[in-house]
């Protein structure tokens, strides 16, 4: 990744997609260094980002690996959704949202309401955009839709779902599930393990993102259900909770605010959590969607609503 620099983190990212040629949502951007005014200019400091072009071939192959010989009618998606209609269907959810009251729970966190926001905009992608109100929201949230069968069968058409899937991928596996008091738990073994988590575990991602959605069409009952390949979920837990301490023991030793981006929701509150055991720092999220980065700081600083 190249690094650029500039009065504000703003200005070093417009001048690093000037250098690389690219437009804002086909760049990786990890924020190195904000700006400081420092003290009657002693320790002023220079924004520094880190800028990669998302190749888009790659997520094109890794899309078309995820879903070969798989009937998309199963789960009732007509086509991928272009970046302005996922905005506005984002937009009229959350308004739906706002109308039903549906997190005005006072005991939510602000990370926690926009967990809720993720998880009913993606639920409705089988409601067409104009037809999304305060009452549709409140359908979705509370999974009135589709029959309701037993775990066991949901469990099975859920394991040849990804047998699917996993076989249009050219990799033979073993699936096997078991029913925990969290949901439903299905572990992948095969002897390409590394294809099926892919970086940064997006392939896995993708594949416990379909698990879900099959799960919702299939049953009105709410079933959590997770895809796991050997040991990955657990191993990459490990590595956030170290990821998290360094971060801390940093901005004990110096002062300065560390920031930790390209985490999903999931990922992001695991950092959070682990950050709530040191008293004197504080941990926020800011930004929007994909482009949401996590801050550490000192508690004394100056925070955001989100905590």
């Amino acid at each position: 990744m190249a690094t650029y620099t500039g009065n504000t983190v703003e200005e070093a990212i417009e001048r690093g997609l000037k250098r690389e040629g690219i437009p804002r949502e086909s760049a990786h951007i990890e924020i190195e260094q904000r700006e400081s005014k420092g003290i009657m200019g002693f320790g002023r400091k220079r924004a520094r980002v880190s800028i990669e072009p998302i190749r888009a071939d790659t997520i094109r192959r890794a899309n078309r690996m995820a879903t070969r010989n798989v009937d998309q009618s199963d789960l009732e998606v007509e086509h991928a959704e272009s970046a302005m209609e996922a905005t506005l269907r984002l937009n009229k959810v959350i308004k739906a949202v706002r109308e039903a009251g549906i997190q005005d729970d006072e005991n939510l966190s602000e990370e926690e309401r926009k967990e809720k926001i993720e998880e009913i905009t993606a639920a409705s992608k089988f409601i067409p955009v104009e037809d999304i109100s305060a009452e549709t929201v409140v359908n979705v949230a509370e999974k009135k839709k589709g029959p309701q069968i037993s775990h066991d069968e949901l469990a099975s058409k859920i394991v040849e779902y990804l047998n699917v899937i996993v076989d249009g991928m050219d990799i033979q596996a073993e699936i096997s599930y078991e029913e925990t008091q969290e949901g439903l738990s299905f572990n992948m073994n095969s002897n390409h393990d590394a294809l099926l988590i892919g970086k940064h575990g997006k392939i896995l991602e993708s594949l416990e993102v379909l698990a879900k959605a099959l799960a919702s069409v299939s049953t009105s009952e709410r079933v959590n259900v997770s895809v796991n390949v050997g040991e990955y979920h657990e191993k990459r837990e490990r590595y956030l909770i170290s990821l998290a301490k360094r971060a801390a023991d940093r901005v004990i030793s110096t002062g300065e605010a560390v920031y930790i981006s390209d985490l999903p929701a999931h990922e992001r509150k695991i950092i959070h959590n682990t950050l709530s055991d040191y008293p004197e720092i504080d941990s926020h999220s800011e930004g929007q969607g994909t482009k949401r980065f996590i801050v550490v700081q000192l508690e004394d600083n100056e925070t955001s609503e989100e905590h």
